[in-house]
């Protein structure tokens, strides 16, 4: 199945080879790391992966893509990972990596305060940002009020929507059936319904929605490295500071720990809604908007 000496080949490879083991985002991050790869070296065989191009493409990832700490672990970790595979494969005899420690890093835990939640609630209902970016905040605030990944706002329908008061969703990554009631605050950025089947909002893809972030949190004064899965920190952050029950938040989180096979009661989505109610406390200062 391997006949090249290429890199990226082999790289091709493994995504079709991973069709169906893998979740649709993971396979995107393969392509979206050897996209990245190549935007650095178009060309590149597995006998030139040595410790200087490690090094060389790590400063690229520092001065030309900007990336931080965290996200170029990432990219590593993804040279690595398919090096041990192609070490299994026997296209290599030893992986670069096996010499180069991997720093440990705890990931991106920033979050917003409630005060900086405010702020970017009312710099979108401000209606002063160009559409491209007033929408990602759209979601990005709406993944604020739920805690949903972007995979999972990426896929949501209306149909994910019951009586107009909560969110009936499995999760893309876990595959967590979750129960999620809506604020107030969430419902007023559901856009306008067409069809059931119809995806709530248009989400960019999470290069150029990370993008706009950084832009959105300069126009809101937040000095803070903000990517869009804070907004799922910071709801869990903001939750708890309002004292919502601490396994009311792992449940509409969806944590793997808690059993797929729990059936909700009524009692139980009520239960959720009267502890979700605790996000009422957050002052809205915004009157209505011409958003839809």
């Amino acid at each position: 199945m391997y006949g090249s000496k290429s890199f990226y080949d082999f790289v091709d490879c493994l995504v079709i080879e991973l069709q169906g083991k893998l979740t649709p985002g993971s396979l995107k991050g393969y392509k979206d790391q050897k996209n990245k790869m190549k935007s650095f070296k178009p060309v590149l065989l597995f006998k030139e992966i040595d410790r200087r191009f490690i090094d060389k493409y790590e400063l690229f990832l520092i001065k030309v893509k900007e990336n931080n700490k965290n996200t170029i672990t990432k990219s590593m970790k993804f040279i690595k990972s398919v090096l041990n595979k192609a070490v299994l494969a026997r296209m290599i005899k030893e992986n670069i990596f096996d010499k180069i420690p991997l720093g440990r890093t705890d990931g991106n835990r920033e979050f917003l305060t409630i005060n900086e939640l405010n702020s970017l609630n009312e710099l979108y209902y401000k209606n002063e940002l160009k559409s491209n970016k007033s929408n990602v905040l759209r979601y990005f605030l709406f993944c604020c009020y739920t805690g949903l990944r972007y995979s999972d706002i990426l896929n949501l329908r209306f149909a994910d929507i019951k009586e107009k008061k909560y969110l009936s969703v499995k999760m893309i990554k876990t595959k967590e059936n979750v129960i999620i009631p809506l604020i107030p605050k969430a419902k007023k950025l559901i856009p306008k319904k067409s069809f059931e089947k119809q995806k709530v909002f248009k989400v960019l893809t999470d290069q150029p929605t990370n993008r706009y972030l950084k832009d959105i949190m300069k126009a809101a004064n937040i000095n803070k490295s903000i990517s869009f899965h804070c907004s799922r920190h910071t709801f869990a952050t903001v939750s708890k500071t309002l004292g919502i029950e601490y396994d009311v938040i792992s449940k509409i989180l969806g944590h793997t720990d808690i059993k797929t096979t729990k059936v909700y009661t009524r009692y139980e989505v009520s239960h959720l809604e009267k502890e979700m109610e605790k996000w009422n406390k957050l002052k809205d200062k915004i009157a209505h908007s011409k958003h839809d």
